[in-house]
């Protein structure tokens, strides 16, 4: 069992030299990224982001009219406000989850 472990480790030690300086050159590490499954597309900017959730959530029956306020930094969103219900705060949390490009989701959003 020990003597697995220490080749899993030495491999992936092993593997991760390839990043290092003289441990290969540029396109070996940009091969290795575009190989491991990573999308090649941007991620959608941050005010993309923003205006995408505003816009899926006027769409939304229970959500539309209300005034949310969305904040997104690197794909983390912040959302605040008050609504009129928890099943509205939890909608609207669905709602920004499923925009892409959001990587997680904060809620401050209140309700009475």
């Amino acid at each position: 069992m020990k003597k697995g472990c220490f080749f899993l480790l030495l491999i992936s030690l092993l593997g991760g030299c390839a990043g290092l300086p003289g441990g290969g050159d540029a396109s070996d590490s940009t091969a290795t990224t575009a190989s491991s499954g990573q999308s090649s597309r941007a991620a959608p900017n941050d005010s993309a982001i923003t205006a995408a959730i505003k816009s899926a959530m006027q769409q939304d029956d229970l959500l539309s009219g209300t005034n949310v306020n969305v904040v997104s930094e690197q794909g983390i969103v912040t959302l605040s406000g008050q609504l009129s219900s928890a099943r509205a705060a939890n909608r609207a949390f669905s709602v920004a989850r499923n925009v892409e490009g959001v990587r997680r989701v904060y809620s401050n959003l209140t309700w009475p």
